[in-house]
């Protein structure tokens, strides 16, 4: 300790410090205390279970070493069986697209999660009547004016300011959106929310989201 204190010079100056470094001593103390015991009565058995603590202890270092690897993995898994939920690539999402070429992705609007079909084509977000009461908007207070072309005819909406839209890792506030009569089956992410991005790329099956 002495030696690995010169080594180390102000590495265990704070009490704090001082405190882990005690705690430490205390369970290396009773460990090989233990295992001195168990030594002297059964040294093959002592042997063996200190084999198995360092091959555990082997095992902790190896996998808090390739931990980021790891959850790079697991978020990768995640997307090919939710594509919906997207990758994190640094300030990025990812996104894969759905077998009929369109991209789905899921979101929240003010807290509540709201699963969007992203569409360029859409000037604004737009939220289905049932996802507007999901959220928390009243729909009585609504005036439904705006009318909006679609491919199944006309569509009367209304217009209100989302506080909070995020998808994975990007949030924006204040956020244009529309709330259709009841016509609109689906949730649309639209321009009002893409457009405020640094950029959006679609490239072949991937839709690439940017702060």
């Amino acid at each position: 300790m002495v030696y690995l204190a010169g080594l180390f010079p102000g590495s265990v100056d704070s009490s704090r410090e001082q405190a882990h470094l005690v705690e430490r001593i205390f369970w290396i103390a009773l460990i090989g205390g233990a295992l001195a015991v168990r030594m002297r009565t059964r040294p093959g058995l002592a042997l063996r279970y200190a084999a198995i603590w360092v091959a555990i202890g082997a095992a902790l270092v190896l996998a808090y070493s390739f931990r980021h690897d790891a959850a790079d993995l697991r978020d990768r898994l995640v997307a090919e069986i939710l594509p919906t939920r997207g990758v994190v690539q640094g300030e990025a999402m990812t996104f894969r697209t759905e077998a009929n070429g369109q991209f789905v992705v899921d979101g929240e609007v003010n807290g509540a999660r709201v699963r969007f079909l992203v569409d360029t084509g859409a000037s604004h977000v737009a939220l289905t009547l049932n996802d507007a009461i999901r959220v928390g908007i009243d729909p009585v207070g609504l005036v439904f004016n705006q009318a909006i072309r679609t491919a199944n005819g006309i569509v009367y909406s209304a217009t209100v300011f989302l506080s909070e839209v995020s998808v994975g890792t990007i949030t924006l506030r204040n956020v244009d959106a529309s709330i259709s009569q009841g016509e609109l089956t689906q949730s649309l992410l639209g321009m009002s929310f893409l457009s405020r991005l640094s950029s959006y790329e679609i490239s072949r099956d991937t839709l690439t989201f940017r702060p």
